[in-house]
Formats: C-alpha cells, structure tokens, sequence
C-alpha cells in the first residue's frame, strides 16, 4: 500500500507540472486531477486517471477529454452546474489514445521513482498537439449544437444521441422538431422503468405538451 501510494504521488505531481507548464497558461484551473477551462460557452476538461490496477510498487494512468455543455446538464439532470464542472453531464466524451495518430487507447506505465519532470514533458505535447485541437473542434456553443442538432456522429458520451439532437434543436427554437426526434426515442425504447426515467427529463425540456 504504501509504494503504490507513492506511484499515485508521482501522477499527482506529474498533474501539477501540466498544469503550470501548459494548462495555466490556456485558461485551465486545476481541480483535483482534472483541469477546466470554459471557452466558447462550453466546459472543456481534461482528466487524469489512474488505473485501479497494478503492482505494489507501479500503475497506469490515461486522459479523458469530456466536453460539458451547461444548458444541457441544467435541463437533464435539473441541477445548477457542480463547482467542479468535470462532473457535469458530458456531451462528448473521448479516451486521449483514440485521438493520437495511433487510434487506441492508451496507458502511461509509472513507477515510484519515474522521474515526472520527464513524463510531464511528454504528456504535455501529447495534450498540446492532440488533446486541444480535439476538444476546440466542439466549441463555440453554437457549432456544437449544430453538430447535434445534425445528429453527426460524435465521441460517446454515455447519453443517447437522440436526445443530445433533440436538445440541440430545442436550443436552436425548434421545439416540434425536437419532440418528434423524443416521441420516436421513447416509442424505440418503451417501458415501464424506462418511461418513468424519461419523463421528468422531457418535463424539463419543456416538451410535454407536444409528446
């Protein structure tokens, strides 16, 4: 337990050189191992993960890019956007290794005495020349809504795009177009549980009346 504390404390230093070689500089705050930067009227997060597995004395960690649209989270969840938006309800969502030339996912090996000067250096290109492009492909607001509301196929990010489409098209004013995109999602997907699920959501979204 306490060397693979101590390679966690190696990932937790190597998260703070990021930040203040790269991701200071571009608007990031740090916030426990992820860093958030609002732009465009979006959340872009960058998020450290360790893996939950490994050796006594050694780990793994990747990268997750999350894109969180506030408007989206507010009306889905019907929560005010968390202090951390890392947590928010994501719109896109990607694994670091399947935006590097390489297309897989991806894990950093770490030791206890990896030297997170050196690593840091590289994750910081890494995230400078994959990792940012990726995430300001989907910002500003209103060309990610246009993206969804065009239902193009998008990073998964846990939430049916039906309703991601049906979401944009209702930011945009096209309130009928988004109920029929929600009638036909729920008549694909009915049931007792999932119905009750749906309900207060398409409340929220001020859909009712016309589903």
């Amino acid at each position: 337990m306490r060397s693979r504390a101590t390679a966690a404390r190696v990932v937790g230093e190597l998260a703070r050189r990021i930040h203040s070689s790269l991701l200071k500089a571009r608007g990031f705050k740090k916030l426990a191992r992820s860093y958030v930067r609002l732009n465009g009227g979006v959340y872009q997060v960058i998020n450290v993960q360790m893996s939950q597995w490994g050796t006594a004395n050694s780990g793994e960690f990747t990268i997750n890019l999350s894109v969180v649209w506030p408007w989206f989270h507010e009306r889905f969840t019907g929560s005010s956007m968390p202090r951390n938006p890392a947590s928010g309800k994501c719109v896109i969502y990607q694994r670091i290794g399947f935006v590097m030339p390489e297309k897989r996912d991806y894990w950093w090996p770490v030791r206890s005495v990896t030297n997170p000067d050196e690593l840091a250096t590289e994750i910081s290109r890494v995230i400078e020349g994959h990792a940012l492009p990726f995430l300001d492909t989907y910002q500003p607001s209103d060309k990610l809504v246009r993206l969804l509301a065009r239902g193009v196929s998008l990073p998964p990010a846990g939430t049916a795009p039906e309703i991601l489409k049906a979401a944009a098209m209702l930011h945009v004013g096209n309130r009928r177009s988004a109920a029929a995109v929600f009638r036909r999602f729920l008549q694909n997907n009915a049931g007792a549980d999932f119905d009750e699920t749906m309900q207060p959501i398409v409340e929220r979204f001020g859909l009712s009346e016309l589903i």
